[in-house]
């Protein structure tokens, strides 16, 4: 005979499979927070930059000898505070939130909370979305008696970038309310 033989096995009771891979995705995703990917733009923190980095400059120049601020007692002490509080609130700014961006946030609940609540429908179509697979075979395994058995194994295959790959896209809501 010629071509490709594929050998055939009756699958134990599908709905143990089935409990054994929802089992099995609980366990090792479960407790993932749901993530949303959006974008966030960075324009308001560009321009606060912007207005921190010009006092700095205003209060650094009016500090210096000659300056209207350089004049001792109240005056420059109150400029050398607002000065030291400019230049903290500029150490605090995180310099890629000044960019535009997709950013990851959480949506509030683990994946198990949204699985229980959304069904099986919900949970396939993430897996689906995320690349994870779960493989059924057979092994052929000794057992304590010496004989060899057939065993039917699982194995969930969860690729490594998981985490960015299940994050919930801006698109997909926007394809789901068009269908």
């Amino acid at each position: 005979m010629t071509g490709s033989y594929t050998e055939r096995f009756t699958v134990p009771n599908p709905e143990q499979i089935y409990g054994a891979l929802v089992e099995t995705v609980l366990e090792e995703l479960g407790n993932q927070p749901v993530e949303y990917r959006e974008y966030a733009r960075g324009e308001g923190v560009r321009k606060r930059l912007r207005e921190v980095e010009t006092g700095l400059a205003h209060y650094m120049s009016e500090l210096a000898p000659g300056g209207k601020f350089a004049v001792g007692g109240f005056v420059q002490e109150t400029a050398e505070k607002t000065f030291n509080s400019l230049m903290t609130e500029m150490a605090g700014i995180d310099p890629d939130s000044a960019k535009d961006r997709w950013v990851l946030t959480h949506g509030g609940r683990t994946y198990r909370e949204q699985w229980e609540t959304g069904g099986g429908e919900e949970m396939t179509d993430d897996l689906l979305r995320a690349g994870i697979k779960f493989a059924i075979r057979r092994v052929t395994q000794t057992n304590s008696d010496g004989e060899e058995v057939q065993e039917t194994v699982g194995e969930l295959l969860i690729p490594d970038d998981v985490k960015e790959r299940l994050a919930i896209r801006e698109d997909q809501f926007v394809q789901q309310f068009r269908a």
